[in-house]
């Protein structure tokens, strides 16, 4: 099982928008490409920064070649899509990991 995990930390102005549009649009759209068979949507509570609010969302992936699917056919317009609309809010960091 390969886990994509995206870190997102976002202007705390901003906030309710952006959580509500990842639940309702991003994530749906994530999940619809059918590479990934579930996901975890997590706000990180122990931030000091009042101005920033983090997230974590994980994406569990079957095997390398739909996550290489994922990347080829996906990534890039879901991403795009997510940087017009918030574009200088935000900061994002992502990472594979391989659960055991």
């Amino acid at each position: 099982m390969l886990i994509y995990q995206v870190n997102v930390e976002i202007d705390a102005s901003i906030k309710t928008t952006w959580v509500e549009w990842m639940k309702e649009q991003h994530i749906p759209a994530v999940m619809a490409t059918g590479t990934f068979s579930r996901h975890i949507f997590n706000e990180r509570i122990d931030s000091l920064d009042q101005n920033i609010s983090i997230y974590t969302i994980l994406y569990f992936c079957e095997n390398e070649s739909k996550l290489d699917e994922y990347f080829k056919k996906f990534a890039k317009k879901l991403q795009e899509e997510h940087n017009d609309r918030f574009e200088g809010n935000f900061t994002a960091t992502r990472s594979i990991l391989r659960s055991f």
